[in-house]
């Protein structure tokens, strides 16, 4: 059984909710602008027979983006390009578990990194979506979200069984 299994075959989602956004445009986009975003899920508490993360999504939209490795002086190593659009959308997730459901900090990591990253993720970007319509921002089309699943190495046993 892998580590985010165990989590998801407890766990019952319960609620999917916006708990805050930022939108901030400064400048006109258009389609040659490149998006960047990074999903963050740290937070993570258990109480009640639940299990809570917070997911929030960093978006932010420029018509150029050096990259780290180009000729910066040191006093231009903490300056972020001139971004024309920057965004924080975060979302409270909630899986009911049964009373006596106990994860280890291992499957917590495992199950946010795979189930709740997958459940969140559409939310996500329908809202990124749907500020950036509003804004009068053109196609902007965020990437589906991936997981990186390497599946257990069999051992003996379980080679045993297949046979």
């Amino acid at each position: 059984m892998t580590t985010a299994t165990r989590a998801a075959g407890f766990a019952q989602l319960e609620d999917v909710r916006l708990i805050g956004t930022r939108f901030q445009l400064r400048g006109v986009v258009g389609p040659d602008h490149v998006v960047r975003h990074r999903l963050t899920i740290p937070t993570r508490t258990i109480g009640d027979a639940l299990l809570m993360f917070v997911a929030r999504l960093e978006l932010a939209v420029a018509a150029d983006f050096a990259d780290d490795h180009d000729d910066q002086t040191e006093d231009d190593s903490d300056r972020s390009p001139d971004l024309d659009l920057e965004a924080d959308i975060s979302y409270l997730v909630v899986y009911g578990v049964p009373d006596d459901f106990a994860p280890t900090d291992e499957e917590l990591s495992a199950f946010a990194e795979t189930s709740v990253r997958l459940t969140v993720a559409p939310y996500l970007r329908e809202a990124a979506q749907s500020l950036a319509s509003r804004a009068g921002i053109p196609n902007l089309v965020m990437p589906l979200e991936k997981v990186n699943y390497s599946p257990p190495e069999p051992t003996e046993a379980t080679e045993a069984e297949s046979d």
